[in-house]
């Protein structure tokens, strides 16, 4: 990644500061003058494909999931992690490019919305909804089945998950 690039991320990003960032994010905007090291950090940790582990750190804390729940049970928190500045920045830049090699070489499923530009859970139902009226309409009856995938990540097999990113996707470097 090139200095400019990594100019135009930072000068992006909210301004928003982790109690673990050794300088306030605001300030580190204002005078980049480490932008040189924040540049080589995060290109060698592509190159390497590692993140340093200070930037694995974070500081967790519960906020409940809805507003109007019983504030005096713990299963209706979830936990909250702020992460470093540095540890977010490389995050802004593994996923842009991330999300510019499947957009480029066609690779996002037909209808997926998630993680996608002008994509979103609204125009994931619209279209649901929209294959069901026009099922019906055709005198077709409708089935629809809706899962709880809340908690889905927790039991995804990571191996088969980096085999399938390896062979399907050709996101090999370092899987």
């Amino acid at each position: 990644m090139s200095e400019s690039y990594i100019y135009e991320l930072l000068e992006k990003s909210p301004a928003k500061s982790c109690q673990l960032d050794p300088v306030p994010t605001h300030i580190l905007k204002q005078d980049l003058d480490l932008l040189p090291t924040i540049t080589r950090i995060i290109n060698v940790s592509l190159k390497e494909g590692l993140v340093p582990s200070s930037l694995k750190k974070g500081v967790t804390f519960p906020t409940l999931k809805k507003t109007k729940t019983d504030k005096e049970e713990f299963p209706n928190y979830r936990p909250i992690t702020n992460t470093p500045f540095m540890s977010k920045s490389l995050e802004r830049v593994v996923s842009t490019q991330t999300t510019s090699y499947l957009s480029e070489n066609d690779l996002f499923a037909k209808y997926q919305s998630a993680y996608r530009m002008f994509y979103s859970t609204e125009t994931a139902m619209l279209r649901v909804i929209n294959d069901a009226l026009r099922e019906i309409d055709s005198g077709h009856e409708v089935v629809l089945v809706l899962l709880d995938l809340s908690a889905a990540f927790d039991t995804i097999d990571h191996t088969l998950l980096l085999k399938r990113l390896q062979h399907r996707y050709g996101l090999e470097e370092w899987c």
